[in-house]
């Protein structure tokens, strides 16, 4: 039997070991950011997205480097430059908190850039931070964003601001979203003349939503006095592309004659085929009317 002999192996040292899976690289990057070495994280973060073929979860590391490490306008730039509001689009694979992340670091950088010191306070030019975004469509998002407190804090007056940049520049979303902010006065004054203005704005450029929700107005004269005709037609042209508490509204409008002819038995048709539609509005409605029916027997 032989004796094992060290020597009898050669040992090739000058092959580097390279690490090709990125997630190694993610969590180095992680560590390293969360002991602040920003320099080191972003090389990590580098070497994940090369690995990891672009990614979006990994250009996403990227961008949480640069904004952590205070590069506010790298980070906006990094945004445009790699399409990354694009890239994220329809990304089933992300997370929502991924998913968000970009949209949060684009406002909180946008408003730490677009500021001006005058008499010793900060005034933030909130439009200007729109320069930065590439599409009307992510302005509007952020709004959403901020409408709805995902991804930093509830800020109405914020997502009005944005919805009217959007809607200035042609997002029809936003503008039906402008008209609900003026119709439950959020972020500004209430006022239902700007909401029907907005409304109908938006609905005739096919915006369901705003369709509704003009005829609803009209049908309840939501300090705008009722106007069934109006009413009737904007919930005809939401029921047509397939809005089911649309159709439920011109059941109830035909049920107790408004508009229309009292008829009971048309408004009770619509009502059901609203409900098989997914109105709950309208399952309601029947549940109360059977029960009543039964009573009544």
């Amino acid at each position: 039997m032989n004796d094992f002999i060290m020597d009898d192996i050669e040992i090739e040292d000058d092959e580097e070991y390279v690490i090709t899976d990125p997630q190694i690289y993610v969590e180095r990057a992680r560590t390293l950011l969360n002991m602040r070495y920003f320099e080191v994280a972003m090389k990590e973060a580098e070497q994940a997205i090369a690995y990891g073929k672009g990614e979006p979860q990994y250009l996403i590391l990227k961008l949480r480097v640069l904004y952590e490490s205070t590069q506010f306008e790298q980070a906006l730039k990094y945004i445009k430059d790699s399409r990354l509001f694009e890239i994220i689009k329809g990304n089933c694979d992300l997370l929502d908190d991924e998913r968000n992340y970009p949209y949060m670091v684009f406002a909180k950088c946008a408003k730490e850039i677009i500021a001006d010191k005058k008499n010793n306070k900060v005034i933030i030019n909130t439009k200007d931070c729109y320069k930065y975004v590439l599409t009307p469509s992510e302005v509007y998002h952020l709004g959403c964003m901020f409408r709805s407190g995902k991804g930093f804090s509830r800020n109405d007056q914020r997502a009005v601001s944005m919805f009217q940049v959007a809607t200035n520049n042609g997002n029809v979303d936003a503008t039906a979203s402008l008209a609900y902010m003026y119709q439950m006065g959020r972020g500004v004054l209430k006022n239902n003349n700007m909401a029907v203005d907005y409304y109908t704005k938006a609905a005739k450029q096919g915006n369901v939503g705003a369709q509704y929700n003009l005829g609803v107005m009209f049908l309840n004269g939501n300090g705008i006095g009722q106007d069934y005709e109006r009413a009737a037609y904007w919930l005809f042209q939401a029921s047509e592309k397939g809005d089911a508490d649309a159709l439920y509204q011109i059941g109830r409008m035909h049920y107790k004659g408004m508009r229309f002819q009292k008829n009971t038995s048309k408004g009770i048709e619509l009502i059901s085929r609203a409900k098989q539609r997914g109105s709950k509005a309208a399952e309601r409605f029947l549940n109360n009317y059977y029960e009543q029916e039964e009573k009544n027997r």
